[in-house]
């Protein structure tokens, strides 16, 4: 059987319930040649039961190795055979039948960039949707959200895949190294390809993503874009963040 052009890694751990929505779409695209990967952090049948569903679609269900985020899309990369690989959460969904033809021609013009990225429609629970078209601008810490992106796979083989010692900044360091090498070709296009569910995030989260993304910013371009960066946030939300957070981690485990 021929590589496909595309992987699709769907990250099932927290939303497995929301994979149809996703699968759905994938199913309806008038370009089928992919392949998709459910990385999932235990095993059981519910996949399984799942893929049946699906005869139409190449799928390999990875029971992850090891249970962090980073490390399972290293997993993915390494066992992948498309071009092009996405990640993807359950529950996030292509827009259009045409979307990956689209992406596939938009691909071929371009002559194989090492990054193709769109814009994205940005989610908080609570407030409507945004239209988000943010050019890369790393030394300030601007960057798409990894899922509206495609990564050519030898070009992140290339530079060591995922950083997983960093638990929610891999994707942004990646990013850096990828375009740290001057020759790498980098397209954006404003339209929107897929959608997603908001995911809520807990306080702990949110404080090590920021101590992450700053550390990643001194480690590629110094210490003041760290800083700036730092300065540059909702300090009352990132307070309020840092109190939940140590709130939780000393609270009394039977506190009621």
């Amino acid at each position: 059987m021929a590589d496909p052009f595309f992987t699709l890694a769907i990250f099932t751990p927290t939303r497995g319930f929301l994979l149809s929505e996703t699968l759905d779409t994938l199913r309806a695209q008038s370009d089928r040649d992919f392949e998709v990967f459910l990385l999932s952090d235990k095993k059981g049948t519910y996949f399984e039961r799942v893929v049946e569903q699906y005869p139409e679609i190449q799928f390999q269900i990875i029971e992850a190795k090891a249970k962090n985020r980073p490390s399972m899309m290293n997993q993915a990369l390494r066992q992948s055979r498309g071009k092009y690989i996405q990640f993807l959460d359950s529950g996030d969904r292509y827009l259009s039948q045409s979307g990956l033809s689209f992406l596939r021609n938009l691909i071929e013009e371009n002559k194989y960039p090492e990054l193709i990225y769109f814009g994205f429609l940005l989610r908080q629970t609570g407030l409507a949707p945004r239209a988000n078209f943010s050019l890369l601008n790393l030394k300030r810490g601007s960057i798409p959200l990894a899922k509206s992106s495609w990564f050519f796979k030898e070009a992140l083989l290339k530079v060591g895949g995922f950083d997983e010692k960093l638990a929610f900044g891999s994707s942004f360091d990646l990013y850096c190294r990828l375009l740290k090498d001057e020759s790498s070709r980098v397209v954006f296009c404003k339209r929107i390809l897929t959608d997603s569910e908001p995911i809520y995030s807990f306080a702990k989260e949110r404080v090590i993503s920021a101590l992450e993304v700053s550390r990643v910013l001194y480690r590629y371009f110094g210490l003041y874009p760290a800083l700036r960066w730092i300065f540059a946030q909702d300090h009352r939300k990132m307070i309020r963040s840092t109190l939940q957070f140590l709130k939780q981690s000393f609270a009394p485990e039977n506190a009621s």
